[in-house]
């Protein structure tokens, strides 16, 4: 819709697209269709949208809506952007996220921040003809996922809605319109590498999926940011991962705790872990600045581990620098060299690093403070899933139990699993009892309620219907019980009914089946049992409930909001949605889990409490007439009240984003990334009125009535607020000490802070 050139390929597109495809045209006749998908890296998101048919189409009766994570009509987030414009014949319109990579908004004839074109790969989109914004209804001309299903991550396996460009095929010109059946984008698109873009901006339907890609020796890319001292974020992504897990090194942990308190490093085993984790960050950080052109060099038959990460050394090009080895010579890291060590030369040069770093008492080997576990130590404490690895010394070719591991030196250690020690001729070290095999019983088929009191360890066949998905935990229930079963392959949709074999065990505490082996079996529909919230605990652990009429109290910075009900009893929900603070809600529906000594809410249907205006009954005064005196009578007119309404406030929706400003200009540009969890207290005459966090994307959304009203944003950590009004209203930060006042008469979008490192007062 850009050049005449563009118009030229239209027209011929049309000619060929007639002759070859009539049948499929007619098909498809009078609906518009999704031709090209887009869900890359960052804001790497577009949609194609092709006029197959032989008219012109008036977009302005168009909606590309996005239900968002299993939203349905009825219930969750559900963003409508409305389109205009005239679509040619054969021609394509591309909506792409404003904050897309360039390629990307070259070809873009619409570009916005609007949450309908901000979706992941467990969103729905459908392409709506006159569509209803109150029943979320209209004539389907096109879909993308399952409305109402949350699919887990994506949609899809090979080909998938996640991390990958998706282009229509030429044996399937015709829209999915059932936005409720099962859906896998391979009966209609062609699967495309992460961030490819050299399709999008015409459409030919002849596109051939490439070969699939070689894993080779060595990369060379960009650092994007540091994670933790092992992990970096890069681009352009390599084998689809933009994620670099440093090999043969392991540094102290950070995700546990949000910071450290100085005063307990010495005595609280997690503070000194985070400790130790931030000084292994810092000094990567100064290793490697955004930007930095760095060499990846990965072992091709191992290059990723259990979570897609790549596994690689990182060098830096401009002086050649070993980042993995310079984190173990500087004391930041220990050595971790798991079974098979792909070159013996590099273990032997890491493992002289560490020995003369221990010797030297740097890093986390002082005397001042001393790492008190050393990372996979801490992982198996903290995450309570045990020591798993034996642990080999390469100079006596002895092996060790799991919990042994200190009897072997550091820089002696190969961390093994028991058959492959034997199978490189390591023996059993003579003081060593080695734990006795168990016996294994058959898998036996049962209800939830009797797997769930079998214990642990328990062999068991499950037969439930699912209710709710969140990551790889799949909520079943059947008539006994709830149970959650762990599958990091399987996705069923909700309302399956699945049969899982496995063996019953806890994770973070959370009772469940773990197992790949999972059978969908039918279909059923579960309704929640409305449960009061004082009978919320072990008896309901994983089942599908609702709680009604309760009060929101407060939020933590985990999204766990507090809410009450009116016996005074408290009960946490976990949601990524926000809840308004003081708010009353009619209904939350949702599956009960268990993390962190905490039983939780998570939910799947959210209603609030909707204030009716009330209208005041009329009233009329009864005429009165004065007794006759010797003047002439008089009587008074009856009066009447004339009726009033309260008419409800008018409100509107203020919506941001909070965003990490990491070169300091101002403005979200790359390599800026948005911070979730940040605090957004709401003002209005100097009283407060709302508080609302942003959400997992860094944005936030709140409903308040026309006035004028002050939103002041919490300091992220140790950040510090960056320059404000720099550039476009849609990317540059609002604040001023940490503040913006804006006057409410209207839909605001975009009403944004930045922050940055704290380097000193910013000053321009």
């Amino acid at each position: 819709m850009k050049s005449t050139f563009k118009a030229f390929l239209s027209i011929m597109m049309v000619l060929s697209l007639v002759l070859s495809f009539a049948g499929q045209q007619a098909q498809a006749a009078g609906k518009l269709i999704i031709s090209e998908y887009i869900e890359g890296s960052g804001y790497n998101k577009a949609i194609e949208i092709y006029n197959p048919t032989s008219e012109a189409v008036d977009l302005s009766t168009y909606s590309l809506v996005n239900f968002v994570n299993g939203a349905s009509e009825t219930t969750g987030t559900v963003a409508e952007l409305k389109l205009s414009g005239t679509l040619a014949p054969g021609d394509v319109y591309v909506i792409s996220h404003q904050s897309a990579a360039a390629e990307i908004l070259a070809q873009a004839d619409l570009k916005t921040g609007s949450t309908a074109v901000n979706f992941n790969g467990d969103d729905t989109l459908v392409l709506f003809e006159n569509y209803n914004a109150t029943t979320k209804t209209g004539e389907v001309n096109d879909s993308i996922g399952q409305v109402g299903v949350d699919p887990g991550t994506a949609f899809g396996t090979t080909t998938s809605t996640l991390d990958m460009t998706l282009v229509r095929t030429a044996a399937n010109l015709t829209g999915d319109t059932d936005i409720h059946n099962a859906y896998d984008p391979a009966a209609q698109f062609t699967a495309l590498p992460k961030d490819t873009t050299s399709e999008l901006g015409t459409f030919s339907a002849q596109v051939t999926p490439p070969a699939p890609e070689v894993p080779q020796a060595e990369y060379h890319v960009n650092v994007v940011r540091v994670v933790d001292g092992d992990t970096i974020k890069i681009s352009p992504s390599i084998m689809g991962s933009d994620t670099i897990r440093y090999v043969n090194i392991d540094t102290p942990e950070t995700y546990h705790l949000t910071s450290y308190d100085p005063a307990l490093i010495d005595t609280d085993l997690d503070q000194n872990q985070k400790y130790h984790g931030e000084q292994a960050k810092k000094a990567l950080n100064e290793m490697l600045a955004p930007g930095t052109p760095i060499a990846v060099k990965v072992n091709p038959d191992n290059i990723t581990d259990a979570y897609g990460r790549i596994l690689g050394q990182v060098i830096r090009e401009s002086d050649n620098l070993n980042t993995n080895l310079e984190q173990v010579k500087l004391g930041m890291a220990s050595t971790y060299f798991i079974w098979p060590v792909a070159n013996m030369d590099d273990y032997n040069m890491f493992q002289a690093a560490v020995a003369e770093a221990q010797a030297n008492h740097l890093g986390i080997w002082q005397t001042e403070h001393p790492l008190k576990e050393l990372a996979f130590e801490f992982r198996a404490r903290y995450d309570k899933k045990g020591l798993q690895r034996y642990v080999g010394d390469s100079e006596t070719k002895l092996y060790y139990a799991p919990e042994d591991f200190a009897k072997v030196p550091v820089e002696r250690r190969i961390f093994f699993a028991q058959e492959e020690a034997i199978a490189q001729g390591y023996k059993v070290a003579p003081d060593t009892t080695l734990p006795t095999e168990p016996t294994v019983t058959p898998a036996k088929e049962m209800t939830i309620q009797e797997a769930r009191t079998a214990g642990k360890g328990t062999n068991a066949i499950v037969t439930g219907t699912v209710t709710a998905i969140d990551g790889y935990n799949i909520y079943i229930q059947d008539e006994t019980a709830g149970m959650v079963v762990r599958s990091k392959t399987v996705k069923p949709a909700i309302g399956d009914v699945i049969t899982a074999t496995g063996t019953t065990t806890e994770y973070y505490d959370l009772y469940q089946v773990e197992t790949e082996d999972v059978k969908v079996t039918g279909q059923k529909t579960v309704q929640p049992s409305v449960t009061a919230l004082d009978q919320i605990g072990e008896d309901t652990e994983a089942e599908y409930i609702a709680i009604e009429k309760v009060k929101v109290e407060s939020v933590n910075t985990y999204n766990e909001y507090t809410v009450s009900d009116a016996a005074g009893h408290t009960f946490l929900v976990k949601t990524t949605q926000p809840l308004e603070i003081g708010a009353t809600y009619d209904r939350i529906e949702g599956v009960v889990t268990y993390s962190f000594n905490a039983y939780k809410l998570l939910p799947t249907s959210i209603t609030k409490v909707t204030e009716v205006p009330t209208t005041e009954v009329p009233t009329t005064e009864v005429p009165t007439t004065e007794a006759p005196t010797t003047e002439v009578p008089t009587t008074e007119a009856p009066t009447t009240e004339a009726p009033t309404t309260e008419v409800p406030a008018v409100q509107h929706d203020v919506r941001g984003f909070v965003f990490f400003d990491q070169n300091s200009n101002g403005k979200f540009d790359r390599p800026d990334r948005k911070l979730k969890n940040v605090k957004v207290d709401i003002y209005q005459n100097g009283q407060l009125v709302k508080t609302v966090k942003t959400d997992k994307d860094g944005r936030y959304s709140v409903t308040v009535n026309e006035g004028t009203y002050v939103l002041k944003f919490d300091a992220p950590g140790n950040l510090v607020e960056t320059f404000a009004n720099q550039t476009s209203d849609d990317l540059d930060s609002d604040i001023k000490d940490g503040k913006v006042t804006v006057n409410v008469t209207k839909d605001m979008e975009d009403v944004t802070a930045g922050f940055a490192k704290n380097i000193g007062k910013f000053y321009k």
